[in-house]
């Protein structure tokens, strides 16, 4: 599972450490996101640029209480090993992120438990930086990418996200 599978949802990727500087600058909306690498690692069954995959209830925007804030100040231990490991991979790898905005927090983490179960339904495994199991996301288990897209077109109809 790749950023390009769902390219025509999640916005084109931009730098990740440049835009955690510039937090202010993004808006404040719900949104299920990806940190993502160049050139792409291989995991257990083939190759991917996800090294994790999120959501959050407010994106930008908002000081202190919006996730790029959190990132970018590295608020809390959950802040400081992500971007201890990003800051890691951009030695050798363009390191970025690229999100979908939607309507609310609940539409968000729905869609997150829909991506990580069908990139462990592809992978045999989490990205790198998620640690939830998939017996958590028990509402999707066993979901494909082709599922988690059907998923994605069904909430942009109903104006759920806002690709």
């Amino acid at each position: 599972m790749k950023r390009d599978d769902f390219s025509e949802f999640f916005g084109v990727p931009k730098d990740f450490f440049s835009t955690l500087k510039n937090w202010k600058k993004f808006r404040e909306h719900s949104a299920v996101y990806f940190f993502l690498i160049d050139p792409p690692e291989k995991r257990k069954q083939m190759e991917s640029d996800i090294v994790y995959i999120g959501e959050t209830k407010h994106l930008g925007g908002i000081s202190g209480n919006c996730r790029l804030w959190d990132y970018y100040t590295r608020s809390g231990d959950h802040e400081i090993e992500k971007v201890a490991f990003m800051r890691n991979l951009s030695v050798d790898h363009k390191t970025m992120i690229s999100w979908l905005p939607c309507l609310n927090k609940p539409i968000a983490k729905e869609l997150e438990d829909a991506l990580l179960n069908a990139f462990w339904e592809e992978h045999g495994e989490n990205p790198p930086l998620n640690r939830t199991t998939p017996m958590t996301r028990d509402q999707t288990w066993g979901i494909s990418v082709d599922g988690a897209l059907e998923t994605m077109r069904k909430m942009k109809t109903q104006g759920h996200i806002f690709p």
